[in-house]
């Protein structure tokens, strides 16, 4: 009888990220406020789309907290239930879960709104952390995410390769693996999402 496959490895060390979030959650505010421009950006840009929907969310779960959602009320949130890896990042933040998003640690079916800011593209397993979320939502709930994609990097990965094939003759992965827009469909399809 043959044996089964190896257990394919980890592409992240979670522990290594939750010591990196953990460092910048340190930063004081200023530093912080400086170097956290994306994520604030893309809660802005979130934030603008959902206040074009005309519902109400009342129990709401941000995964990813290093940027607040502006007016949470003016969003038809009643609950806003914060989750983050560290408990750094958690700090004065009423309702927060410390949790790791590859495990979320809820019932099916009891969120309205789920909200992931730039966290999912460090997950081993994209297509089981789209399958909780989805399952986490109510039949009818609303999942909103920014993750870094496709073309991310770009440049920086053409620049390592180029040396590194110049310096070693070989080549090695030197940034993370990132989903394009035809691979992000063709997953949430996946997880159940319409």
């Amino acid at each position: 009888m043959a044996n089964p496959p190896p257990a394919p490895q980890p592409v992240f060390n979670r522990a290594h990220i939750r010591q990196h979030r953990e460092r910048a959650a340190r930063m004081n505010a200023a530093r912080a406020n400086h170097y956290n421009f994306l994520h604030a950006w893309a809660m802005k840009d979130m934030a603008g789309r959902l206040a074009t929907i005309k519902r109400d969310f009342p129990v709401t779960l941000q995964i990813g907290t290093r940027s607040a959602l502006p007016d949470p009320q003016a969003a038809g949130i009643s609950l806003l239930v914060p989750l983050e890896m560290t408990t750094a990042w958690l700090t004065e933040k009423p309702h927060a879960v410390c949790a790791d998003e590859e495990f979320l640690p809820f019932a099916h079916g009891r969120i309205d709104l789920i909200i992931n800011l730039l966290n999912l593209h460090t997950v081993n397993d994209l297509p089981g952390s789209l399958i909780q979320i989805r399952r986490a939502l109510k039949p009818d709930g609303l999942f909103m995410g920014a993750m870094l994609g496709g073309e991310t990097l770009y440049q920086l990965r053409d620049v390592l390769m180029q040396a590194e094939i110049e310096l070693s003759g070989g080549l090695s992965p030197r940034v993370a693996p990132f989903a394009d827009k035809q691979q992000m469909g063709a997953l949430m399809q996946r997880a159940g999402f319409s």
